[in-house]
């Protein structure tokens, strides 16, 4: 199913409340509201994105039952790709996965996380990856060289580096891909980096990623570490997975936190989605509301959406037949197919179905 197929553009109801900020954040109030008017407002607010416990029909629908949606899951894992290097390293790898129609696609590079660590690999984000494809997107899902043993070879600069050659190595691909229409998604660690890269074009030359050869329209970060310095001060007492990529502290080397650290770039010229849980245990919702507000202070276009319960969960968010993950492919999916120049899409949800509103 499309994701138009659960996340409907027409909403009605009673009930409502819902309010908008600078950087576009929602809140609907009470267990059984629906979206309304979304106009302007001066109280600030954020979204809640909650489980349908309502309409079975809908959350099934939107989510799948458990039994199809691991079946799906392990189609999904099965998919080939076709594959690539960009190096020399067993890391520097990607894998492209086209639609069947004939193209040209726009494009989805796909990040994924893990804490920086070897143990993680893209294997993680090839569900959502193929979810994209059924959506029509061509997908470039990318390794980089990470930290963790002594081959793993990453950390600064060189998982920076990696990311920056995978994502421009695209503009070499013979393909059918819509380079102008191409945007980020990263989960965890790779939601840092998805976002860093959308700033690329700010860095000063000679930095690593500086002048991108490739340029997103669209940036999503999910349960991303949008904030390393705010990261490293919470996991004590050397900063635990951010101390491990970056070989020192913010106090130690603030410029390379600088040149690292998404919130320091803000704005990126992408609009920028963060989808976040209100519970997440392995990267606190801190991170997104923070870089939210950084953004929006510095005139960037970001919305951040926040999922309480176990629909939030750090893990949940890649999978392609869960609600957190529905909230981002509506979002990329509009963001695609709307005319060049309309207004920004706005995200909003209650129970009994995640809704887009325009």
């Amino acid at each position: 199913m499309s994701a138009r197929g659960c996340i409907g553009s027409q909403v009605q109801g009673r009930g409502t409340s819902s309010r908008r900020v600078g950087h576009r954040i929602f809140t609907l109030s009470g267990a059984n509201a629906v979206p309304g008017d979304l106009s302007p407002l001066a109280s600030p607010a954020r979204t809640n994105v909650r489980r349908s416990h309502g309409d079975p029909t809908v959350r099934d629908r939107c989510v799948g039952s458990p039994t199809v949606s691991r079946f799906r899951l392990m189609i999904d894992l099965l998919a080939r790709p076709r594959r690539y290097r960009y190096g020399s390293h067993p890391s520097q790898r990607a894998d492209l996965y086209l639609p069947e129609a004939p193209g040209p696609h726009p494009v989805a590079v796909v990040i994924h996380g893990g804490s920086w660590q070897d143990g993680f690999g893209k294997v993680v984000t090839r569900p959502v990856s193929v979810d994209l494809v059924r959506q029509g997107w061509a997908v470039w899902n990318i390794e980089y060289r990470r930290v963790g043993s002594p081959t793993a070879g990453g950390g600064w600069p060189a998982t920076f580096e990696d990311v920056a050659t995978a994502i421009d190595r695209l503009a070499d691909v013979d393909a059918p891909l819509a380079l102008d229409r191409t945007v980020v998604v990263g989960h965890s660690a790779g939601g840092h980096l998805a976002v860093w890269a959308a700033g690329r074009d700010r860095l000063p030359a000679g930095a690593p990623g500086a002048q991108p050869r490739l340029r997103f329209t669209a940036a999503v970060s999910l349960a991303g570490v949008n904030d390393l310095v705010g990261a490293y001060d919470g996991w004590p007492p050397r900063g635990g997975a951010v101390g491990a990529l970056m070989h020192c502290s913010p106090r130690e080397c603030p410029e390379v936190y600088a040149l690292a650290d998404p919130i320091q770039q803000v704005p990126v010229a992408p609009a920028v989605l963060l989808v976040h849980g209100t519970d997440d245990e392995v990267v606190s919702v801190i991170r997104s509301r923070d870089y939210a507000r950084a953004a929006e202070a510095a005139g960037g276009d970001v919305r951040l959406v926040e999922i309480a319960g176990a629909a939030g969960e750090h893990r949940s968010l890649i999978n392609p037949y869960d609600e957190g993950w529905a909230v981002a492919r509506a979002w990329l999916s509009e963001w695609r197919d709307r005319p060049r120049g309309n207004a920004a899409v706005e995200v909003a949800a209650a129970a009994g179905g995640r809704r887009l509103l325009r």
